[in-house]
């Protein structure tokens, strides 16, 4: 409470003691102008007409009992209380915390801005429907788009390669997946065509930012490592504020308030006309501001009148004739004759909504910005060639190295060196002075940096330098990026390389050595069984012509003991004469002694003849065989006795393979578009599994190859089969279940390549 004539101080609350430095005591009775910092008080009279109105409302400056200065926001109104006259209430509360926070936030908002700028890799922030809202100049100069055609979409006209130069789609991209996964998409390396035709390619980062509906992304270029940049060029060219175009307005208040002229630049931007404007007095004009700088704006003003100012300056919104606001600037000039009377007030507007928009679209872009450096996989610093310290490192340093930034920031480059391996070391230092050497351009190094539990990371620093005015390099920005994995692959990959060749050399000899015993072996193989075969038939068919003399009685009756023995001789020659035949057929013909005749046959008569031969076994088992020609009149080229042998071996096995009672059959099936035939011959025997499937046509293998076995024969019939198809230029299947039969599928040319011209030949016997 103050006293209105002599400005004393007749009471203060604990508070106003606090906020001043000093106690109730201390004040009481004491000039409240004393307690005004000195720049603010005009003459005593001034300071008492102020107080006296008891009106004022708005921010001031005191002097606390320490000398320091405080600011707070001060009302004051006139009061009636204890006291025989009314007095002065003065009420102000300490404005130092929004003070600071104001300061504070300018600073963030200019550090996170020039990382943005002037950071050397592209970064950009994306929507749901993948359009751009935010990119750097750096993302621009890799695409080679301005920041309106980025954000117009154009991006979009170009066509995206994946690695193996297909086409990828736009599902695939890092932002899209990054907001589709909720997670971070790294290191995806897209190719990109340009009008032009030329390709560019780049690594892209994405990351989901914290409100789901954006993902932030980096873009790397690695076309070329070393490309210029003129980030810092472009970034002032695309991130500036708007400049200001409109002519400023000018008006004349007289000495009541009212405004007695107006230039047409003012009517033309607030839609009015001349008589709206002119006449209006201070109240007339507040009713035309936003509400919520109203009162505001008119504390300031009768401010600016009490204390005769000489100018002033505020920003508010004003309302148009349409309806709409709009921002201006003011900028007052009060004149005051020779006795310090107030004559009149010069005001200066200037329409500053596009600026507003630009400061607020600045702090969205900022906070935007914050989150894509916070959450990027990589670490992005700026070092201060000054101070020689950082005067920002990004929050990834903890995940990377486990240090906080905290712990780096007042650490001179020659500390910071001494975590760098000391083999990079002059690596790094060259890097240093190059990039602060060659203002506006890019470098690049690799070293490996010390973690805080002792083992080296290999990292890959991007950096470049942030000039002032005069063009003198001040700082150097840069993105660090681990790629200690990629390393190792590399260093693993030199060394199977150097290795490798040589491996190859060994191993191929080996290869080569093997491959030449198997031949030899293959052919002494064959030899052997050619030799013995051909050895066994003799003696064979001497055994074979006594024992049939002797069932002929020719030397003698023979009783029925004898006649038993005879047939059991007989019998068991016969069985292995066919043997030793099957081993001389297969050793002939995989010598190559064994050339095919391909003339023209019909087909019909040789897949008759091939089931006549298997009908009586079949019929001795109880089985039927059904035989499906699909052309009688088909004629091919092929070797017709060769043709049989390999139907009469099939028919054969399926007639063994069957048990009582069970079918067989032989089809032949015309394929004209691929001008081919295709035999089938089916059972519904005992089949195979797919064991036994896979070696079916190899020699001497059989499905049951025990020694107590079912069923006779020594493997060699499908081999026999296989190769002779072959022969013939064609080629054999066969599908088979257990329980379930087998169906072999030979499949043979109509016309064989360099078959002869006959005619049509007799059919063997």
């Amino acid at each position: 409470m103050v006293a209105p004539d002599t400005l004393n101080v007749l009471a203060a609350n604990p508070e106003a003691c606090r906020l001043l430095g000093c106690t109730e005591a201390d004040l009481l009775n004491r000039n409240f102008a004393k307690v005004i910092e000195p720049p603010n008080q005009q003459d005593s009279d001034a300071t008492h007409a102020w107080f006296h109105s008891g009106e004022f409302c708005g921010e001031f400056t005191f002097l606390k009992a320490d000398g320091k200065l405080l600011p707070v926001h001060v009302a004051t109104s006139i009061v009636s209380g204890p006291y025989e006259k009314p007095v002065i209430s003065i009420c102000f509360f300490d404005l130092s915390a929004q003070k600071a926070t104001e300061i504070a936030l300018r600073e963030s908002e200019e550090k996170w801005r020039g990382l943005f700028e002037f950071l050397p890799v592209g970064v950009s922030i994306v929507d749901m429907r993948d359009r751009v809202t935010d990119t750097n100049p750096a993302l621009q100069e890799i695409l080679g788009l301005s920041q309106a055609a980025l954000l117009r979409g154009e991006y979009r006209k170009r066509r995206y390669l994946r690695q193996d130069h297909t086409e990828m789609l736009p599902e695939e991209f890092p932002s899209t997946r990054a907001m589709q996964e909720m997670k971070s998409i790294r290191n995806v390396e897209i190719g990109i065509e340009k009008e032009d035709g030329d390709a560019i390619w780049v690594s892209v980062s994405a990351t989901p930012l914290s409100s789901g509906n954006r993902s932030a992304t980096v873009t790397v270029d690695i076309t070329e490592r070393k490309r210029a940049e003129e980030a810092l060029a472009a970034s002032q060219a695309l991130y500036r504020l708007l400049a200001e175009h409109s002519t400023d307005a000018v008006s004349m208040i007289d000495v009541s308030g009212k405004v007695i002229y107006t230039s047409p630049a003012n009517m033309r931007r607030l839609g009015y006309d001349e008589t709206d404007i002119v006449g209006l007095d201070t109240q007339g004009i507040l009713q035309r501001i936003h509400p919520d700088d109203r009162n505001q704006i008119a504390a300031e003003i009768k401010r600016g009148r009490e204390l005769k100012l000489p100018t002033s300056r505020y920003e508010y919104r004003v309302r148009t004739k349409a309806g709409d606001y709009i921002w201006l600037e003011d900028i007052l000039h009060r004149e005051f004759d020779e006795k310090g009377e107030f004559v009149r007030t010069i005001v200066n507007s200037r329409e500053i909504t596009e600026r507003k928009r630009a400061e607020d679209r600045l702090r969205l872009s900022e906070e935007r910005l914050r989150e894509v450096l916070e959450n990027s996989l990589d670490l992005a610093y700026k070092r201060n060639a000054v101070t020689n310290t950082y005067d920002y490192l990004s929050p990834v340093l903890t995940r990377l190295v486990g240090y906080t930034p905290e712990e780096f920031y007042n650490l001179p480059v020659e500390t910071v060196m001494e975590f760098i391996h000391p083999e990079d070391r002059d690596r790094v230092y060259q890097s240093i002075d190059a990039v602060m050497a060659n203002v506006g351009s890019a470098q690049q190094v690799e070293y490996r940096f010390r973690h805080k539990d002792g083992h080296y990371i290999w990292f890959q620093d991007r950096s470049t330098a942030v000039c002032d005015a005069n063009g003198k390099a001040v700082a150097r920005i840069g993105n660090v990026t681990d790629f200690s994995e990629r390393r190792r692959a590399e260093d693993e990959i030199r060394r199977l390389n150097a290795t490798l060749e040589q491996t190859v050399v060994e191993r191929t000899a080996q290869l080569a050595s093997a491959v030449d015993d198997l031949r030899r072996a293959a052919k002494l193989k064959d030899e052997f069984m050619a030799a013995i075969s051909h050895e066994l038939r003799t003696p064979l068919s001497g055994v074979l012509g006594l024992a049939e003399a002797l069932e002929m009685q020719l030397a003698g009756p023979l009783n029925d003991r004898q006649m038993r023995y005879v047939d059991g001789i007989r019998e068991s020659g016969e069985r292995l004469l066919a043997m030793v035949n099957s081993i001389l057929r297969y050793t002939n013909l995989i010598s190559g002694s064994v050339k095919p005749d391909l003339v023209p046959h019909h087909l019909a008569e040789l897949c008759a003849i091939a089931a006549r031969s298997v009908r009586t076994h079949a019929e001795q088992k109880g089985q039927s065989v059904e035989l499906k020609i699909g052309s009688i009149n088909l004629t091919i080229a092929t070797d017709g006795e060769g043709l049989v042998q390999v139907l009469q071996q099939l028919l054969e096995n399926a007639v063994k393979f069957t048990p009582q009672g069970g079918k067989i059959g032989l089809e032949m099936h015309e394929d004209a578009d691929n001008n081919a035939v295709r035999l089938i011959v089916w059972d519904t025997g005992i089949g195979m599994t797919q064991e036994q499937l896979a070696t079916i046509f190899d020699p001497f293998v059989q499905a049951d190859a025990t020694l107590a076995r079912q069923y006779e024969g020594i493997g060699l019939g499908l081999a026999y089969v296989k190769r002779m198809v072959e022969l013939l230029g064609g080629q054999i299947t066969v599908q088979s279940e257990v329980d379930q039969g087998s169906r072999f599928k030979v499949t043979l040319p109509i016309e064989a390549a360099g078959a002869p011209n006959h005619p049509v030949a007799n059919t063997p016997n």
